[in-house]
């Protein structure tokens, strides 16, 4: 960004909690009265809609996701949020499992896999193939202990 028009105002940091970020959007409108863009974690910018609406600034304030959740991709689709960086963590997924099995049968084949992200917006957004971004719905993990 160094020559450009871009000028960072503030950097927060906080644990990824809604209710924290929130507050961290609410200390930076407070802060700064004339930012243009808000840009970081999705759950900053899932809570920062809300905000923005309230403080009627949901056309004034931008809001920018460095990676995609369900909430940030039904975001941009709905124009709440203009746009957010993916990678393609299914896909990630599924080509680590693949490479640890090949990895085990002794038949690797490359070293270096890896997918390409790229920004969405909301122009956009529709070509997103979330299957290859976003865990199916009802997805729940499961984690278990064992010692």
């Amino acid at each position: 960004m160094k020559d450009s028009s871009v000028q960072v105002v503030e950097t927060k940091y906080g644990d990824v909690g809604k209710e924290i970020q929130a507050r961290l959007v609410e200390d930076l409108l407070q802060t700064h009265k004339d930012v243009d863009y808000l840009v970081g974690n999705a759950l900053m910018v899932e809570a920062a809609v809300p905000i923005l609406r309230a403080r009627n600034l949901q056309n004034k304030v931008k809001l920018v996701s460095v990676y995609m959740s369900p909430g940030v991709y039904q975001g941009v689709k709905s124009k709440a949020i203009e746009a957010s960086g993916s990678g393609q963590i299914v896909l990630a997924g599924r080509m680590m499992v693949d490479s640890a099995v090949r990895l085990l049968e002794n038949k690797v084949e490359h070293r270096n896999v890896y997918t390409i992200g790229r920004v969405y917006n909301q122009d956009d957004i529709q070509k997103l193939d979330v299957n290859t971004v976003l865990a199916p719905g009802g997805f729940k993990p499961i984690f278990k202990f064992t010692p």
